[in-house]
């Protein structure tokens, strides 16, 4: 929500709606591309591209790019508000760990998108670099969860952000089970032939669920958060 003040030269812009903001954006450039994809490189009726796969081809390789660029400076101030709230529950060593989490997913989302683009190149084969990224993405973004869900229980919450924590478990319990699918899906589509119930279509349609709710996993945490307002200059 943004407020205009008379008094002031300043406009005020609450941090969750910045969240919520942020998650729509990313999540309509990615369906601008896989619509785009579905238009001009694909037969979306017998395939479904994951969206990391259209960063192999080019033109939707620079669209991806800047997605996941965009994305990961989202995180990085959502990782500064989220911090604002957890850092008086957390140890020093938590406070590291925290700090070390957040900015390698930071990081780690543009270059997702850069490997994924030097992977369609022969000259620079780079698919099992890509893996460990990604990996190692997923698993700090499993750590953070891990290590700030044991912080919601501390805050003093109103009503509404007590209904909110209650959301956001809720949330993350069928967003960590979407993903357990998406990596079935991934390991069978590796190391298996493809059946009626593992398949690509069905991996690329876990992968746009496990997008979709972790492009919105910000947002549903601020929710939580105390309030916060940002003045921007008018």
């Amino acid at each position: 929500m943004v407020k205009h003040r008379k008094d002031s030269s300043h406009l005020e812009i609450k941090g969750s709606k910045l969240c919520l903001a942020g998650g729509f954006l990313v999540v309509g450039l990615i369906a601008v591309n896989v619509a785009w994809s579905c238009n001009s490189t694909f037969n979306c009726v017998d395939f479904k591209p994951t969206v990391s796969y259209l960063a192999c081809f080019r033109g939707h390789d620079r669209l991806f790019n800047f997605t996941m660029t965009l994305a990961g400076a989202f995180l990085s101030f959502f990782f500064v508000t989220a911090y604002a709230n957890f850092n008086y529950f957390f140890s020093d060593l938590q406070n590291l760990a925290y700090i070390g989490l957040s900015c390698l997913i930071s990081v780690g989302m543009p270059l997702i998108g850069i490997i994924d683009e030097a992977n369609t190149s022969d000259l620079v084969p780079l698919e099992r670099f890509h893996f460990w990224i990604v990996f190692c993405v997923v698993s700090c973004c499993l750590g953070w969860v891990y290590l700030t869900m044991g912080c919601l229980d501390n805050f003093n919450f109103t009503k509404s952000q007590t209904a909110a924590v209650v959301f956001l478990k809720k949330y993350l319990a069928v967003g960590l089970t979407v993903l357990f699918v998406n990596i079935l899906q991934w390991t069978h589509e590796v190391f298996s032939e493809p059946n009626w119930l593992f398949n690509m279509n069905y991996q690329a349609y876990s992968e746009w669920c496990v997008i979709l709710m972790g492009c919105f996993t910000p947002y549903t945490y601020s929710r939580s958060f105390a309030p916060m307002k940002i003045q921007l200059l008018s």
